[in-house]
């Protein structure tokens, strides 16, 4: 019985341990303010989320911030120019208040706006030892679907990754991205025109964005749980 006691106990243990990362989402939705619970807003005249909660409405300390000289335009978001009918991977991340605005930029002037090539933003208060995966949208309703707005998301940390998402008449794609943050547990998220962009003003867009990670707890934490497994089990013996 000592030998099977000592195997449910290194059970207990690793079970601990394989339980120990649980999984986390939070979803910024740039363009209108829906004021739904347990989703962050990123709006055309603010565009900076601080401390973020995920969708059990628990504070992550995840912030974003402006980091280029320009951001996305802020004369308004594209209402109701997106989809009204998320289908696919987008309706699995994301409901028709996120789907059907964005806000967005140009690469060359707009409106009196001076072009602004690119936007980039700062995501810190991340974990240095986990990926995030990062699910981006954006729709922009075109009957002419020839005129592409290929956009353009790029994820700078401890390495850099990329990812395209055609915009126009979009109801059911998505970009995906995983990374791993630098050493100050930061990210730059950088949105831009994608090469195969040809509509005149190099448009490019956000309309919403799902951050999904496993925490790590603690090692202390972690043992504490693992040995009351054990005492548990040695105390039926």
């Amino acid at each position: 019985m000592r030998g099977i006691s000592t195997i449910l106990c290194g059970a207990a243990m690793g079970l601990a341990f394989s339980a120990g990362a649980h999984g986390t989402t939070l979803i910024i939705d740039l363009g209108d303010d829906d004021e739904v619970e347990n989703i962050n807003y990123m709006v055309f005249d603010n565009q900076q989320v601080t401390d973020a909660v995920d969708l059990d409405g628990n504070a992550t300390g995840i912030s974003m911030n402006l980091a280029s000289p320009t951001g996305f335009n802020e004369i308004g978001p594209n209402w109701n120019a997106g989809t009204q009918n998320p289908a696919g991977p987008v309706a699995d991340y994301f409901d028709v208040g996120m789907t059907e605005d964005s806000l967005f930029g140009h690469s060359g002037p707009f409106l009196g706006v001076d072009a602004r090539p690119f936007a980039e933003f700062e995501i810190a208060g991340l974990d240095k030892d986990v990926t995030y995966n990062f699910t981006m949208y954006a729709g922009r309703a075109d009957g002419n679907l020839a005129n592409s707005r290929e956009t353009l998301y790029t994820l700078s940390g401890a390495s850099s990754v990329n990812a395209l998402l055609e915009v126009t008449s979009n109801d059911d794609r998505v970009a995906q991205l995983s990374v791993m943050p630098d050493a100050d547990g930061k990210l730059v998220l950088r949105v831009e025109a994608g090469p195969g962009n040809n509509v005149s003003n190099g448009y490019y867009y956000l309309g919403a964005m799902a951050i999904e990670y496993a925490a790590i707890p603690e090692p202390a934490s972690l043992a504490l749980l693992g040995l009351g497994g054990c005492v548990a089990l040695l105390r039926r013996r």
